[in-house]
């Protein structure tokens, strides 16, 4: 479902702010953010789910942190049986403490959780807000199409990566780590149950999925805590718990690559 303007409006308000915050230095050049909405759905790419960070005075509303992901209603990744789709996410600030970023994502529907592509395989666009050009963003629309194959390839060749019962425990106590300092196997047991039966853990890529989804669902109590996780909600954590787990099933994806020359 593609997001209206009135849509954006009442969830990502911040998107919409005419300035930027008046605490920015005067070299700060103010782009708003619909403005590199409409770039985008001019080259095919549509919003379609919208955030914004909580703010803690009203104040900071019109310029807190937001993240816009777009679809392209062409794109899949195979014959269009696949339960993802590629996405363009977005993140910007109207607070002068961050660049535009655009990066590449995957979405899986059966489980409505969004996954972010990391950066050394398909790159990261940073937009400056000095010397900005709408060919910037025509640019990285078109460098993301150009990519949408090259993440279907990935897909496939961690489908067709096997594990075993101890690698997936292993790479689970590794993923465990990148959200919490002190785990064990409880910790990584939890990341490893599936929440459909469908879903496997012994390829790559199931694995992934996996642990991608119980990481950041959280619902259970790690080693050593009280309380059971909470679902990751915060723009910045999600963006780089995902990119941190990308890192790691590439990681995974070329050292079995290894073992078998």
């Amino acid at each position: 479902m593609v997001l209206t303007l009135d849509s954006l409006r009442g969830s990502v308000p911040s998107m919409f702010s005419e300035q930027a915050d008046p605490a920015c230095s005067d070299r700060y050049s103010f782009i708003p953010t619909t403005r590199i909405v409409d770039l985008l759905q001019e080259d095919g790419w549509l919003p379609w789910k919208a955030q914004q960070v909580n703010s803690r005075t009203p104040e900071r509303k019109s310029y807190a942190r937001h993240l816009i992901r777009f679809k392209r209603e062409d794109s899949t990744l195979d014959d269009g049986t696949s339960d993802m789709f590629p996405e363009i996410l977005l993140i910007n600030a109207h607070d002068g403490k961050s660049k535009y970023l655009m990066k590449a994502g995957l979405f899986r529907m059966i489980c409505a959780n969004g996954m972010v592509v990391c950066d050394n395989d398909f790159g990261e666009i940073r937009i400056k807000h000095i010397g900005f050009s709408d060919n910037d963003v025509y640019d990285a629309s078109q460098k993301f199409t150009k990519n949408i194959s090259r993440i279907s390839d990935v897909v496939d060749n961690w489908t067709n990566t096997p594990l075993q019962q101890g690698d997936t425990m292993k790479f689970a106590r590794e993923a465990a780590r990148l959200r919490w300092e002190d785990t064990g196997d409880y910790t990584a047991g939890n990341l490893l149950l599936r929440r459909r039966s469908a879903d496997t853990t012994k390829n790559l890529w199931g694995c992934f999925q996996v642990v991608q989804e119980n990481l950041l669902e959280g619902g259970f109590k790690p080693d050593g805590q009280t309380r059971a996780a909470r679902k990751i909600t915060s723009i910045q954590k999600d963006v780089e718990l995902n990119s941190q787990l990308w890192e790691l099933g590439t990681k995974y994806f070329s050292e079995f690559n290894d073992s078998l020359n």
